[in-house]
């Protein structure tokens, strides 16, 4: 993009900035077909060995030992399974750790973390943290989500 700033050549230009901002025509295209990526879809489909595959990615880049992998891999079907409830239940639905368990890299993974479900649009959250993801988040849909008139699934 410098040299052709500098010589002017305004074509190149233009299409330097559609690669970088992902205006191309191919871009549009895809999107048209597609739609624009979700990360929580993707998750959702995914089966048992891309989660697994992910858990070993994850362990892997942040140089966790190999004894860490069967927490790691819980956290990612956890992970799956929160995509999935934002996908098919609604949109603004989160599950979070307690702080102190995702402060330190190296020790975050060494035991299973403790969930709270929260709504991001409306002051609803869980007070009591549980091992069992699922668990909260049945708690969570019963409580607040059942009778939530602002309920929005992604699909």
């Amino acid at each position: 993009m410098g040299i052709a700033l500098g010589m002017e050549y305004t074509n190149y230009i233009q299409e330097g900035e559609a690669i970088m901002s992902r205006t191309t025509a191919t871009d549009r295209f895809l999107e048209t077909l597609n739609g624009p990526f979700d990360p929580d879809v993707y998750a959702a489909a995914q089966d048992d060995n891309e989660v697994a595959g992910f858990a070993r990615f994850q362990m892997e880049m942040n140089g966790l030992p190999a004894e860490q992998f069967p927490v790691i891999h819980r956290i990612a079907l956890v992970m799956r399974e929160e995509s999935k409830t934002r996908v098919e239940w609604c949109r603004y639905f989160r599950l979070t750790v307690d702080e102190a368990h995702s402060e330190i890299l190296p020790t975050n993974f060494a035991t299973d973390p403790s969930f709270f479900a929260i709504c991001r649009k409306l002051p609803y959250r869980t007070y009591v943290p549980s091992l069992d993801a699922s668990e909260v988040t049945s708690r969570f849909k019963n409580r607040y989500c059942s009778i939530c008139s602002d309920r929005e699934p992604k699909r």
